[in-house]
């Protein structure tokens, strides 16, 4: 028992050291209406300089390997809208014309790739190759699980990060189902996501184990029913008491377990993106407020992704004004990626005085 919880304070003493500027968060809702919903925040340290972009079917692409551009081969099925980095055709964040919607996370400390031998060039990927793999080959959670163990995630170095980047993965299908892919000890680990949330570190498991020793621990005054458990909560707004309102992983991950739990469920997939823009707002970062070494960590975009009526919307630091991109209105068909600057919409206030006459 001693070792247990030696252990639990020695992850929460290590996560609360992990600086905010890499401390992205993510969650889903469900709406009365069936409509899935998918929000995250980008929150980074470096400028990522992130365009939307539209990948369209049948565009070519090859992965990178410690080698070299020597790595896997692919032909997209599937047309993807989401946001890159740095210019690059991959994606950090999307949703593809099926629905299916991926993104990376940083997984600091504790990721740990495949060890890559030159034989196995043709099936390994760099970590930030990976959502776009996904998105491009899968149509659903359980058709990427099928063929998981055909591809091999390897370290590379970034060149613009200087460094590697240790990621982890969150993948959500139109039906709402939600897994968290994680590389450790040399495989690529799948855990089944009920809750729709993510964070960074600690592993999926350990955040799991923490929420529900953090549910046991409220004095109940009333209950709720949750993914199937009974959960004790406080009335009058007093159900915040006891949650850690640190920006950790793990504190995080329990602030969001809280609001979706406690949040009346939204009737249809607009007051679902509502809902989850509220849930996330209580993570937004401006500039100043994260700073380490130097390096200034922001909330650098949110994205807003309706996977049952194939809606990408987003919103930058520059511009909180929320804007969609209707994947039903894309054909997929270019020849080439398309590209959109998220910081020149200019729309920042909207004005409706005309309609106040």
């Amino acid at each position: 028992m001693y070792n247990f919880v030696k252990k639990f304070f020695c992850m929460y003493v290590l996560c609360a050291q992990c600086c905010t500027i890499f401390s992205c968060t993510g969650i889903m809702f469900k709406a009365v209406d069936g409509s899935i919903i998918w929000g995250r925040s980008m929150e980074f340290g470096t400028p990522l300089n992130s365009q939307v972009i539209v990948i369209p079917r049948g565009y070519h692409y090859q992965g990178t390997t410690p080698d070299g551009n020597n790595g896997a081969m692919w032909k997209t099925k599937y047309g993807v809208v989401g946001m890159n980095a740095f210019d690059e055709p991959y994606i950090n964040e999307g949703m593809n014309e099926k629905g299916l919607v991926a993104g990376h996370f940083m997984f600091r400390e504790f990721a740990q790739y495949s060890p890559y031998t030159s034989d196995q060039h043709a099936k390994s990927l760099a970590s930030w190759e990976f959502v776009t793999w996904v998105l491009t080959q899968f149509d659903s959670v359980d058709t990427l699980l099928q063929d998981i163990e055909t591809i091999r995630v390897v370290s590379v170095f970034d060149t613009y990060m200087k460094a590697e980047q240790p990621l982890h993965f969150f993948v959500a299908d139109a039906t709402g189902h939600a897994v968290v892919i994680e590389p450790i000890n040399g495989v690529l680990k799948v855990f089944e996501n009920p809750l729709g949330i993510m964070t960074n570190a600690p592993s999926f498991d350990w955040q799991m184990t923490n929420v529900h020793a953090m549910i046991k621990s409220l004095n109940p005054e009333s209950t709720i029913m949750w993914q199937g458990m009974s959960i004790p909560i406080r009335t009058e707004g007093n159900g915040l008491k006891g949650l850690p309102g640190d920006m950790s992983p793990p504190s995080r991950f329990l602030q969001l377990a809280f609001a979706q739990a406690t949040i009346t469920q939204p009737k249809t997939s607009s007051e679902a993106i509502v809902a989850a823009i509220r849930a996330l707002n209580r993570f937004c970062i401006s500039e100043g407020m994260s700073v380490k070494n130097g390096t200034v960590g922001v909330t650098q975009w949110e994205v807003f992704a309706d996977m049952t009526n194939k809606l990408f919307c987003y919103r930058s630091y520059g511009n909180m004004t929320l804007r969609k991109v209707d994947c039903n209105k894309i054909t997929f068909d270019g020849k080439k990626i398309t590209k959109h600057d998220i910081e020149k919409d200019k729309t920042v206030i909207v004005d409706v005085t005309n309609m106040l006459h």
